[in-house]
């Protein structure tokens, strides 16, 4: 029989053993290859202009010194993990997204002046477990589409997750807190899947604004923010339509929800709309009219939601919980690969799968 040809091993380089600098090291490296960098500071501006593994063992840290980007990634397919990244210059970001297929993932990402991750005119990423916090905006995303935001966790940002111009983004399983702003979608944001977060004790939890829309949020866990739960501007309720359905909204100090307009806060009978903490209807009928003997756990009367006419028509008597858990379903390296495999189901709606190209 033919022998089986013995695949060809990525090649490695490592930090500091083979090169002193992380740049020194992708200059010397070429497509494919990885470069794993141990623990120590590094004081550099990281320019990633290949396709390439950085993979960080010890939890090295990258400080640009207060000058430009600290990562600045200009190539497609570049998987990045396990670094501290911190202290870009003013302007500037912790990891500078302006490609597309890229893996960014369980990095801390902090102490950066403007951006701590950037996604700039970029598509087709994963940005996954990632630490952001102490910096302007956490998780930025300007006129990128496609890109899966899940399960990282943005503090003490002025701006948790924040979007400008971008469609169909997946922002999900994200812990958000302790941000002037957990959630910020505007600027003709839309078609995105907000879902299965914990936005909690931000000033505001979320904020959708300015001509944004076509957005599902579904099955968030909202609470204990200091002003707004979530809040709707005029341009999002009167000239687009958003769907706001399954989320747990509870102990918002000022206001649960202000919708200036109206937009959709029910995904229909009997599937329902969202759990309210304020919420002071009873449950003694069913149906969609919601006059048919028995209770189905949904109010009989709709919650009224502060700032304009907008509803509420079938609020949960109780707080919204999954029948079936869904989310990632694989993430594991091979072979300088980071490989993704993710789904969601929301009740109501298509079941969607994401795997990178």
């Amino acid at each position: 029989p033919t022998p089986t040809p013995t695949p060809t091993p990525t090649p490695v380089i490592y930090v500091p053993d083979d090169y002193p600098t992380i740049q020194a090291a992708i200059n010397a490296a070429s497509n494919g290859y990885t470069i794993i960098v141990h623990s120590g500071t590094y004081y550099e501006n990281v320019v990633v202009n290949k396709q390439l593994s950085l993979r960080g063992v010890g939890t090295p840290i990258v400080d640009a010194g207060g000058s430009g980007d600290v990562i600045y990634i200009t190539a497609d397919r570049v998987d990045i993990s396990g670094f501290i990244v911190r202290n870009s210059g003013r302007e500037y970001a912790g990891i500078h997204l302006c490609s597309n297929n890229n893996a960014i993932m369980d990095n801390i990402v902090c102490s950066n002046s403007l951006y701590g991750i950037y996604i700039d005119h970029s598509h087709n990423n994963n940005v996954t477990g990632n630490i952001v916090m102490n910096n302007k905006h956490g998780i930025y995303l300007y006129w990128s589409g496609n890109n899966n935001i899940i399960g990282s966790t943005p503090s003490n940002n002025s701006y948790g997750i924040s979007t400008w111009g971008s469609d169909d983004n997946n922002i999900e399983y994200n812990t958000v807190s302790h941000n002037y702003h957990g959630i910020y979608i505007e600027w003709h944001s839309d078609n995105n899947n907000i879902a299965n977060n914990t936005i909690s004790s931000n000033s505001n939890g979320l904020y959708l604004l300015s001509y944004s829309g076509n957005n599902i949020i579904a099955c968030n866990n909202i609470s204990n923010n200091n002003y707004y739960g979530v809040y709707v501007d005029w341009y999002c309720s009167f000239y687009m339509d958003n769907l706001i359905y399954h989320n747990n909204i509870v102990d918002n100090n000022l206001y649960n929800a202000y919708d200036k307009g109206s937009i959709t806060w029910d995904n229909g009978y009997p599937s329902g709309g969202n759990y309210w903490s304020d919420y002071t209807g009873v449950d003694l009928y069913s149906g969609p009219n919601q006059n048919l003997p028995g209770s189905d756990g949904i109010g009989d009367t709709p919650y009224h939601i502060a700032g304009g006419g907008a509803r509420d028509n079938y609020p949960l008597m109780q707080p919204w919980k999954p029948e079936n858990e869904s989310g990632l379903t694989e993430l594991s390296y091979d072979d300088g690969e980071v490989d993704f495999g993710w789904s969601s189901t929301h009740p109501g709606g298509a079941a969607v799968l994401f795997t990178p190209p």
